[in-house]
């Protein structure tokens, strides 16, 4: 899987379905959201665009490094984009 130079990738369960998916923090400002159409044990990381892909249209810095946590308690993963230059 290329996704360019720069790039940042961390993995987190996106869908809930109890398997990591991946996500890409793009040199350009982009998170690229890779989902994992195989299993647990035999990954494969299929690219989501468009209105497939929960980050689309958002920019968040140069250089981003996603990072996933429930910030709020209830449950659910939260988006953390770190940019390094914004």
């Amino acid at each position: 899987m290329d996704v360019g130079s720069y790039s940042t990738p961390t993995f987190a369960d996106i869908d809930s379905d109890g398997d990591l998916d991946a996500v890409v923090g793009a040199l350009d400002g982009t998170l690229l959201y890779y989902k994992n159409t195989g299993t647990a044990l035999a990954p494969v990381y299929t690219e989501q665009t468009g209105t497939s892909n929960p980050f689309n249209d958002i920019y968040v810095g140069f250089f981003s490094t996603p990072t996933f946590a429930d910030l709020d308690g209830d449950g659910d993963l939260d988006a953390v984009p770190l940019p390094l230059m914004a």
